[in-house]
C-alpha cells in the first residue's frame, strides 16, 4: 500500500527572485516540515522548519545576499518531499 502524499503543490515566486522567495503549497496533512534552499552544486545554504495546516501554506525565504545563480527549494517532512528550481538574481 502506498501512503498519500503529504503535499500535492508546490510554487516559488517571484522567478527569479532577488531579496525574497515567496514559498506556497498545499499540504494533505499537518505536521512539521523543512523548508531547505540547495545551491546548483548541492550545498544546503538554509533551512527554515515551519508546522504546515491542512490546505494551503504560505513563507518567505529572505535571500538578499546569497550569491546570483540556480538553487533548488525542497519541502518536505522526512518521508516525503517535493522540490522545485529557482533562479536568484
Amino acid at each position: 500500500m502506498i501512503d498519500a502524499p503529504s503535499l500535492s503543490v508546490l510554487d516559488l515566486y517571484p522567478n527569479p527572485a532577488h531579496a525574497v522567495i515567496n514559498v506556497q503549497y498545499t499540504a494533505v496533512t499537518p505536521g512539521d516540515y523543512d523548508i531547505t534552499l540547495y545551491n546548483a552544486i548541492g550545498k544546503e545554504m538554509m533551512v527554515k522548519k515551519q508546522a504546515f495546516t491542512v490546505g494551503e501554506n504560505r513563507t518567505t525565504l529572505e535571500t538578499p545576499d546569497f550569491p546570483r545563480g540556480l538553487y533548488i527549494v525542497k519541502v518536505g517532512n522526512g518521508e516525503q518531499a517535493l522540490a522545485k528550481k529557482v533562479m536568484i538574481e
